[in-house]
């Protein structure tokens, strides 16, 4: 009876060390995808800000630009770029000049 029971008591410890084991592979992969997602996020930012500037500065990219908007996002998503309105509100710039200029705020 002794065997087993020592046999038994080896699985037990051995069972706890698993889930241990378990658990820190899980929060290694949980810190492993959050880095992932936080350069991702990044990457799509960075490339966000350099289109948004070119539109911003050249009128014939902007139209290409505010097209592809225009046919790829739906509901509140088209409203972050005033797609709904026309093209010179959307990216921010004057026509004439190309130069950035602020969007009016709205009247209460």
């Amino acid at each position: 009876m002794t065997g087993d029971k020592d046999h038994n008591e080896r699985i037990r410890e051995l069972q706890k060390l698993r889930n241990k084991i378990d658990a820190e592979i899980k929060h290694l992969d949980s810190r492993t995808a959050k880095s992932r997602f936080k350069r991702e996020a990044r990457r799509q930012y960075l490339a966000g800000r350099a289109v948004l500037d070119l539109a911003g500065k050249d009128e014939n990219f902007a139209q290409v630009l505010f097209k592809i908007l225009e046919a790829a996002l739906t509901g509140t998503d088209r409203g972050l770029f005033e797609l709904d309105s026309d093209l010179q509100n959307s990216f921010g710039f004057n026509a004439a000049d190309y130069s950035r200029k602020p969007k009016p705020k709205p009247k209460p």
